[in-house]
């Protein structure tokens, strides 16, 4: 639980249109059991449907998605002309998969793909995952997830992320962790402690702390190998063979969440 003195409240919220591309900050956004409005409703995918990211395309980096109405994207990136995308009612089903896990989406058609295709330079797909469908487990179970990799929100601290600076010698911005939710004023790690948490007024359980990927070392805006980061993590987050930041959590009561808002520490 946080101190007394301790005031917690949310210092950023993060926005990440399109799965693994770059992202940007709001100062307000709906929590609901999909995550962020609007976040990662999008996803580039290969003929199979399998999602693409930034571990193994980092140019991935330089693509900036911007949300237009009608709920589609603005898709901009350096040397070539933007291109809006705006799901349509007719647009061919398509099944994609994250990880192991499938979901029912749609393609948004030949400009986006050849706009992604261009941009990438390999043969992809956009897909927009529509209305509050269920994501489909290897085992059959069904979970209220967007193209996120695991849970629909993920939380870092800014203690924690100064903790991971001071090690690498070097600021290390939360974009850098792609997270939705910044909090500020916590101890380095107090969330590794947290269970359930009130932030404006929404309510999130914390369901599991964030495995991190090869990603993190790469620059967010440029897509530029720079592993001091990810350096950092492995000396001092390292844990089963693996290295942690951030807290993956599910929304458990929907609201709407702005930066400034309390954060508290329910269990």
């Amino acid at each position: 639980m946080a101190g007394e003195d301790e005031r917690l409240f949310i210092g950023s919220l993060w926005i990440f249109p399109v799965k693994s591309c770059r992202g940007f900050t709001v100062e307000w956004v709906r929590l609901g059991i999909r995550g962020a409005e609007g976040d990662r409703r999008f996803a580039v995918v290969d003929k199979d449907g399998r999602f693409l990211s930034q571990r193994t395309h980092p140019g991935m980096t330089r693509i900036l998605p911007r949300p237009v109405s009608g709920g589609g994207v603005r898709l901009e990136a350096p040397g070539q002309e933007p291109l809006e995308v705006v799901p349509e009612p007719g647009m061919e089903p398509v099944e994609v998969r994250v990880w192991n896990d499938r979901l029912g989406a749609v393609d948004c058609g030949e400009a986006a793909a050849r706009w992604l295709s261009r941009c990438l330079g390999v043969p992809v797909r956009l897909a927009w995952l529509p209305g509050d469908g269920p994501r489909v487990r290897p085992d059959g179970s069904r979970r209220m997830t967007a193209f996120a990799d695991a849970e629909p929100v993920l939380l870092v601290t800014d203690g924690s992320l100064a903790e991971v600076s001071r090690e690498a010698g070097e600021d290390v911005g939360a974009e850098r962790f792609r997270p939705n939710i910044v909090v500020h004023g916590a101890a380095a790690w107090a969330e590794d402690g947290w269970r359930r948490i009130r932030v404006g007024e929404a309510e999130l359980e914390i369901v599991r702390p964030c495995a991190r990927c090869p990603i993190v070392g790469l620059d967010p805006a440029t897509g530029v190998r720079q592993s001091a980061a990810l350096r950092a993590l492995g000396r001092i987050r390292r844990r089963d063979g693996e290295v942690w930041f951030g807290q993956n959590a599910r929304v458990i009561v929907p609201g709407t969440v702005q930066t400034g808002d309390p954060v508290t520490v329910l269990e």
